[in-house]
């Protein structure tokens, strides 16, 4: 076709030559009709069918520096409705089955090895949208946190192996599918009356993971992992220019999204363009040559936002060189970056639509590669993140807290007042009656008021109850937990029967540990305990019904060099330390098979029990209590858990709240920042209160 004949269609587009080639007239009708797409709202059914399909093309790949972010939160949460409606068997299958059609595309013979497990998840941020009913009991760990660790680890993965996480999303393309009626069914009331689901599914959250075979220019090649590309093309004049889009946009949920092009060959002139565009804009030009296109040029060093824009930016980049290019998504800017230095800003007040990775190619043998975060890059984004972090929570401390009066003197006393007596409602609410009455005289010697709720410390005496029960808690005496349960507060265990079954998994636990502890205190005496009498008194039924392998080590001591060198009466002691370790040990032993036969049949309806008893058991299989499948059942965070639950079951009780102000104020501050990311806001992205609050500052 010639030129000449495609007059109408060019006329859309004033600024541009005449085109030769008759492909790209096809790509700008795509472009049209992706606009059409776009244009035209979706019904409430055409949306969950969209979230089915996007969502069963795999796991979306988080880059790593994302990774403990609200909008890796969001992902995962988003996958979690997804396994809800899906078998996580076929759901693994599948996954299994992408990577090796993968491997297969790159011809590849050899299966990948299954990912490690990750470490334990961190914990989901808590939403709170009404307002609490006292009379409502204490409920158990909700099903959403149970599965996270299915969902981290595929998640971990993905980002394991750069090559598998970068085209896993583009091979698993075409296990697109559209969800059954009962699925369908199920997603409908899966997010029934929940409007933050509702707004969840709606939400494309996909990150650029790959180049799109679909969107790229002509004389270009896509290698097989789809991250090289090279220009086959003539480079003669502007018709031969040739651009490739990314799969998928970059996010404003992600409040900074970064990306890095490392230039393995420029070819014969270095006619690079890096950059982005939306996904209207042509793919026979350059980034920045056109409206909703911006680039930075390795031949000059100029950047581009558009026609007649061209500035001097940085320096030129050609072979070796590695390009890095970020979006601010909070004020609307782009940077970039070479050889892992910054450049500083290149544009402001880019327009807030859906921006694409984009790379433009001119000459001959140009070639690049992409880095969409699933490997390290030459930047440290971290330190970049870690700063823009820092000065943000500067600022937010800064701000008056009150504004009640025009004095900012007054304001300020006002809100530390009030940090005061949350803080000191806090220890009451936990039981710390010590410290509360220590806080409080510190009031009022500053001369403060307290609250009337937190100064009413004389009428609370049940809080150095609740105080006593947690010390037994972490002191590992279960019996006296229950002990004052029952004589203080009758039939909170019964009616709270899954905290009741984690204090006994904590008995179990503590007696196992207290058989150790007894074993190295005859260690470190010196007197040699003959081990062959310690497991032969472990009966094999016994061993079998808590499922421990009969090659499991006893407790760590040392044997004796010579039996027959000890003379009676060092036999007889020995003998009868022996015994007692013995009898500590078969005690636990004895009560965890109860504990078990007691619970086995609950365990199998009750994913959450079962994990709790399977964990309990564990420790039977390690003599070495600091060992790292263990030493997580003794740490200070697992016994608070339950402590806390207990807490809470009791104040719910006695009628009142089961947690503290200080703890609602902090989950409906988690549940604030996590819907103001999910509906686009870039400013409340690098913020995420566990972090912030126990974790960054201290760091």
């Amino acid at each position: 076709m010639s030129s000449s004949s495609t007059p109408s269609l060019l006329s859309e587009y004033p600024s541009r030559r005449v085109r030769r080639n008759p492909s790209m007239l096809a790509l700008n009708q795509h472009s049209r009709n992706a606009l059409s797409r776009m244009l035209k709202h979706r019904t409430y059914k055409e949306e969950l069918q969209a979230f089915y399909e996007r969502q069963s093309e795999g796991m979306p790949s988080i880059p790593n520096y994302l990774m403990n972010t609200v909008y890796a939160e969001l992902v995962k949460q988003q996958w979690l409705i997804y396994t809800k409606i899906c078998n996580p068997n076929k759901l693994v299958a599948k996954s299994t089955h992408a990577e090796s059609d993968s491997s297969s595309h790159q011809s590849s013979s050899s299966a990948l090895p299954p990912p490690p497990r990750p470490p334990l998840p961190p914990t989901r941020l808590h939403r709170t949208y009404t307002t609490l009913d006292l009379s409502q009991q204490v409920a158990s760990p909700d099903d959403d946190d149970e599965d996270m660790d299915h969902v981290n680890m595929i998640i971990e993965s993905l980002i394991s192996d750069g090559v598998s996480a970068s085209s896993s999303a583009t091979m698993n393309a075409n296990l697109k599918k559209t969800p059954s009626a009962q699925e369908f069914q199920d997603l409908q009331n899966l997010i029934n009356g929940d409007s933050f689901k509702l707004s969840l599914v709606m939400q494309d959250l996909r990150l650029p993971s790959a180049w799109d075979l679909k969107a790229k220019g002509e004389n270009i090649d896509i290698s097989r992992d789809y991250m090289q590309l090279t220009y086959r093309g003539n480079g003669k004049d502007e018709s031969d220019v040739a651009s490739v889009r990314a799969n998928y946009a970059m996010r404003k949920q992600c409040g900074i999204y970064y990306f890095e092009i490392k230039v393995i060959s420029k070819g014969v002139d270095g006619h690079i363009g890096i950059g982005f565009c939306r996904r209207i804009n042509s793919l026979d030009r350059f980034p920045g040559w056109e409206e909703h296109s911006w680039g930075y040029h390795g031949e000059n060093g100029h950047v581009f936002s558009g026609p007649g824009t061209e500035k001097a930016y940085g320096p030129k980049y050609g072979t070796g060189d590695i390009i890095g290019c970020g979006i601010d998504f909070r004020d609307m800017s782009a940077f970039y970056t070479k050889n892992g230095i910054y450049l500083g800003s290149a544009f402001k007040k880019v327009k807030d639509t859906e921006l694409f990775p984009f790379v433009g190619f001119k000459t001959p043998g140009e070639k690049i590669e992409a880095n969409f975060g699933a490997k390290p890059f030459k930047f440290d984004i971290y330190q970049l993140l870690a700063n823009e972090k820092r000065g943000l929570l500067g600022r937010i401390a800064l701000k008056p807290a009150l504004t009640s009066s025009r004095f900012k003197i007054v304001n300020n006393s006002l809100a530390n007042n009030l940090a005061d007596n949350v803080v000191m409602e806090y220890l009451k609410h936990n039981g710390y009656h010590k410290a509360a009455t220590s806080l409080q005289a510190s009031i009022i010697q500053k001369g403060n008021l307290p609250s009337v709720e937190a100064s009413n410390l004389e009428l609370d005496l049940e809080a150095t109850h609740r105080q006593e029960i947690r010390k037994a808690i972490f002191d590992g005496d279960i019996d006296h937990v229950f002990k004052l349960c029952d004589e203080l507060y009758p039939n909170v265990l019964e009616n709270n029967p899954m905290i009741l079954f984690k204090l006994k998994c904590r008995k179990f636990i503590e007696m196992i540990r207290q058989a150790h502890e007894q074993a190295d205190h005859a260690h470190r005496d010196k007197v040699p305990i003959d081990a062959m009498d310690y497991d032969a008194a472990l009966s094999e039924e016994e061993a079998q019904s808590l499922q421990v392998s009969e090659n499991m080590p006893s407790i760590s001591i040392k044997r004796a060099t010579s039996l027959a060198s000890l003379d009676s009466e060092h036999k007889r002691k020995k003998q009868k330390i022996a015994r007692e370790d013995l009898s500590t040990f078969v005690d636990g032993l004895a009560y965890g098979i109860e504990l078990k036969n007691a619970y086995k049949e609950e365990a199998k309806s009750n994913r959450a029990m079962a994990i709790e008893l399977e964990s309990a058991s564990s420790i039977l299989a390690y003599t070495d209590l600091t060992h790292p499948k263990v030493a997580p059942l003794f740490e200070t965070r697992r016994i608070e858990t339950v402590a806390s639950e207990l807490n809470s079951a009791i104040l719910v009780s006695l009628g009142k709240y089961p947690n503290s102000s200080l703890e609602r104020i902090y989950r409906q501050t988690s549940a604030t920042i996590e819907e103001l990311v999910l509906s686009g806001n870039a400013k409340a992205a690098l913020l995420q209160p566990e972090r912030d609050c126990f974790e960054f500052l201290n760091g």
